[in-house]
């Protein structure tokens, strides 16, 4: 059904004149105003008996004559435009943008323009205003130090901050796609928060909580990291929530809660091992054990010149000067002990094959005498340390290994060495095929005085282990054990590819 011309020419006319965009009738080849409607008048500022018979650029309408220009060329192409955004005038001079739509007809044998123009400067300036708001928000979380980022609710990034990425190793936007889960280093953490997200209901659930976790770097570095997350409400409204979480990096806390830890425990084991050794320096052990020897030697001597040296009396005199011999042994050892820290080297670089060939060298006689085989499986490191302690380190190692050896006829000890890599630094394996060490007896071994055996079944002080776990500690590493009785015995040292600043000055 159509309406009749009279009633469909009135009703053009009222929406002609009713309309809140600016209509307007113009000649296409000069822009001259035929028809504009009061819609025109309020946005532009021009009076409607001010324009009508003036061409827009008399007027100085257009901001820029490229964009008329633009928007005529794509009406004679297309023979009709809808919203294109342009740039206009106003009689203040101020300039708006707005929405221009358009189509060619006809009149008096030429090209006319009906346009209608919709006010968007509002849209506009709120459009700009977002973007730089998001600009600001944007350099905002590129210069915090905490990282951030945004996660659905399966967990997955879908946004990170700069300091995100580089907490990870990764370059920015790297992880964006990438579950959150999979970053975690402690699998029951991990299982507790899937277990989360598998049932977390964001009508129900918490809108907010924290968590700590060690988690793994893209180098494999573990680092420990505080996390706290809030639901944020969806920004559309059939969009699912997500989740934003800040990391805070906990590892340098971490670390330095476990030096001052080891340092409280290195303090108090020094303490004890001081006053231990304390009482016994206070007895000036050193200088009666020497008389005992010297004495027991001169009676001997004189008993033999006389003639009077019985068998019973040189049996107790060997007795004698063997004990004195494993006296003067035991506090060498504590004055050895004593002064891994007051007597101290600075640190610097130790090639290990040479340790190693020192080694050999000092216990050449007793490789010799027992007709053992020390070998070196891998070629060995060169790593920071105190050289004449890494020497003392594994010719105790070495020579306990050759000592606590089978006493069966055709055995022939053998030691074996080897060096491989960890993630900060290496691992030394000294391995033989001793009498081994029973499990229980793993933490006792390293104890001061400490002895499995006795004198007569294999000779020693037990101190050398005490000695080998300091020097060890010294540098920032450690040592451990595993053996099988009967089979042999391994003890690996842990070196670090840098010890600690402190342990390098000497002390004392």
């Amino acid at each position: 059904m159509s309406l009749p011309g009279a009633a469909n020419a009135e009703l053009l006319s009222l929406a002609f004149a009713t309309s809140s965009g600016a209509i307007t009738i113009s000649r296409l080849r000069d822009g001259l105003y035929l028809e504009v409607n009061q819609g025109f008048a309020e946005m532009s500022g021009w009076a409607v008996d001010e324009v009508l018979g003036h061409t827009a650029f008399e007027q100085d309408i257009w901001y820029d004559a490229a964009e008329r220009e633009r928007f005529v060329r794509a009406l004679q192409r297309e023979g009709r435009v809808r919203n294109m955004l342009c740039r206009f005038r106003r009689r203040s001079g101020e300039v708006f943008h707005g929405h221009m739509s358009g189509s060619l007809f006809q009149a008096n044998g030429e090209p006319h323009i009906f346009a209608v123009t919709q006010d968007v400067e509002d849209i506009i300036q709120a459009r700009q205003r977002a973007e730089a708001s998001e600009t600001r928000l944007r350099t905002l979380l590129a210069h915090i130090p905490h990282g951030i980022r945004e996660i659905d609710m399966r967990g997955v990034i879908l946004l990170e901050n700069p300091a995100h990425a580089d907490l990870f190793g990764y370059a920015p936007g790297d992880l964006v796609g990438r579950r959150t889960l999979d970053l975690l280093a402690d699998r029951d953490k991990a299982a507790e928060l899937q277990q989360m997200i598998d049932t977390f209901d964001p009508a129900t659930g918490p809108r907010a909580g924290g968590y700590e976790a060690d988690m793994t770097r893209k180098d494999g570095s573990i680092i420990r990291v505080r996390v706290d997350w809030s639901i944020q409400p969806p920004v559309e409204p059939d969009a699912p929530p997500t989740a934003i979480s800040v990391l805070t990096d906990l590892t340098p806390t971490v670390r330095a809660q476990e030096e001052l830890r080891r340092s409280v425990d290195e303090l108090t084991r020094s303490n004890a091992e001081l006053e231990r050794y304390a009482y016994i320096a206070a007895h000036d052990l050193r200088e009666p054990i020497r008389t005992v020897t010297s004495y027991a030697q001169l009676l001997r001597r004189r008993l033999t010149t006389a003639g009077q040296l019985t068998g019973d009396m040189a049996e107790l005199f060997d007795y004698l000067e063997t004990g004195a011999h494993r006296m003067s042994a035991v506090v060498d050892d504590l004055l050895a002990y004593s002064r891994l820290q007051s007597r101290a080297a600075p640190f610097e670089p130790v090639d290990l094959d040479g340790v190693m060939a020192t080694v050999r060298n000092n216990l050449a006689r007793v490789i010799h005498e027992c007709g053992a085989e020390v070998v070196c499986e891998t070629p060995l490191p060169t790593v920071t340390a105190d050289a004449a302690q890494m020497v003392q380190l594994f010719q105790n190692l070495v020579s306990n290994a050759l000592r606590y050896q089978p006493q069966a006829e055709g055995h022939t000890p053998r030691v074996v060495l080897a060096a491989r890599r960890e993630t900060a630094g290496w691992a030394i394996a000294v391995a033989d095929n001793g009498i081994g060490i029973e499990a229980r007896f793993f933490d006792r071994i390293f104890q001061l005085f400490q002895r499995l055996h006795s004198q007569r079944e294999y000779p020693g002080t037990g101190v050398g282990l005490a000695i080998c776990q300091r020097v060890a500690e010294r540098h920032g590493g450690a040592i451990d054990v595993e053996s099988e009785v009967g089979v042999g015995t391994t003890f690996t040292v842990h070196l670090p590819d840098v010890p600690p600043e402190d342990a390098a000055v000497p002390q004392g």
